[in-house]
């Protein structure tokens, strides 16, 4: 029997390592370096683990690269602000998901290992003093915060790192959980608290459409078309800054007015002359979110309901469309969404399955032992009785 070999091509120039099982069964990694300027390659190093490997790889072709001497808070404090490319609230979000790794920012990065990634993996489980709530990261933040990580240090490789310290670190697999959302009567009883009050339009709208908050208070009046029953989502207001920029993804979509929220919007619009939609008392910019979510606040508690953020508005609306039955490509398009499969699997739980209908389906298709299809289970038995089964 064959040997059986794996090879793993590393970086340009450094070479690649093989996996090969020897005849007692053992495996062995097998570097091979890159050839020399006359063509010929210097001799191959055989090692234990592929760990080993690496070492040896290393310590015959790195001299200490330029930048090995910088430490990783610093590389990471320059590399973020290399991200001019990206919108604001995402330079804001990479931000945030790099300061979770303070425990080693003092590691040089010629220094840097994955055991160290590996390491600082329990410590990104509890924040650090001074950080907000000094709860828990939840799962899915420590999750952001790794993967942000590769993507930083993978300009490194192979010029400063030979192999990025990060790439095959794995946090343990968490459980879905469904998107914090409110039932039809939750939404009632947070309309019913919320009317004839200066927030009405904003939650109605905020209910009736699922746009992002930042979208909502990026609002213009020339973004509505009420006798369309129309709202178009074309701008994008950053939480921090409260820059305006366009919407995420950079996708301009449209978004259909039930006529209860129209109602509602020709009343707030007739109560002010600003070009904002939600604006602030002097009328020259949207109002803060941070004023929202209060109000939001203060409305759940007197409606006796779940207090919820402000996203769970979008939540609740996609949530209440996949639900009723609307198809998940019309839901994506609807949210803004890059593709349905974002859509699916961040609302999968509310996504009906109809065992029911499955199991029909499934016996429709199936056959007779004499190869004809049952005339009381398939529509096109009729036409199709008598033929045999094709081999």
């Amino acid at each position: 029997m064959p040997r059986a070999r794996r090879r793993t091509r590393g970086p340009n120039g450094l070479g690649s390592i093989t996996a090969r099982r020897r005849k007692d069964g053992v495996t062995v990694y097998r570097w091979v370096p890159p050839p020399d300027d006359t063509g010929r390659r210097l001799g191959a190093v055989t090692c234990a683990t592929r760990a080993e490997a690496e070492q040896a790889r290393d310590a015959t072709l790195r001299p200490t690269p330029a930048g090995a001497e910088q430490t990783l808070g610093d590389y990471l404090e320059s590399w973020l602000g290399r991200q001019t490319s990206q919108a604001p609230q995402t330079r804001i979000s990479l931000g945030n998901a790099l300061r979770h790794w303070e425990p080693i920012s003092h590691v040089l990065l010629g220094e840097l290992t994955e055991d160290d990634v590996r390491d600082a993996l329990p410590l990104l489980a509890t924040r650090l003093p001074g950080r907000r709530y000094g709860r828990p990261l939840a799962p899915g933040t420590a999750q952001r915060a790794l993967h942000v990580l590769r993507q930083a240090l993978a300009p490194l490789v192979p010029r400063v790192l030979a192999s990025n310290p990060a790439a095959r670190v794995r946090l343990p697999t968490r459980q879905r959980r469904e998107p914090p959302a409110w039932t039809e009567a939750e939404v009632a009883r947070l309309l019913d608290a919320a009317t004839g009050s200066e927030w009405e339009p904003f939650f109605r709208l905020a209910l009736a459409t699922g746009l992002r908050v930042g979208e909502l208070l990026a609002l213009q009046r020339t973004d509505l078309d009420l006798d369309g029953g129309l709202v178009w989502a074309r701008h994008n207001r950053v939480q921090h800054t409260g820059a305006i920029g366009p919407t995420k993804g950079r996708q301009l979509r449209r978004v259909p007015l039930p006529p209860v929220v129209v109602a509602a919007l020709r009343r707030h619009l007739a109560s002010h002359s600003s070009v904002w939609l939600f604006p602030r008392s002097d009328g020259a910019s949207p109002i803060p979110d941070g004023r929202c979510a209060l109000a939001l606040a203060r409305l759940t508690a007197e409606a006796g309901i779940r207090p919820y953020t402000l996203h769970s508005t979008r939540h609740t609306y996609a949530t209440s469309m996949l639900r009723a039955g609307v198809p998940v490509a019309t839901v994506s398009k609807l949210l803004g969404h890059s593709s349905p499969g974002v859509t699916l699997n961040t609302y999968w739980a509310a996504v009906p399955e109809d065992d029911t209908l499955a199991a029909q389906v499934a016996q429709r298709l199936q056959v007779r032992e004499s190869g004809t299809i049952a005339p009381d289970l398939h529509p096109l038995a009729g036409s199709l009785s008598g033929q045999g089964r094709s081999s």
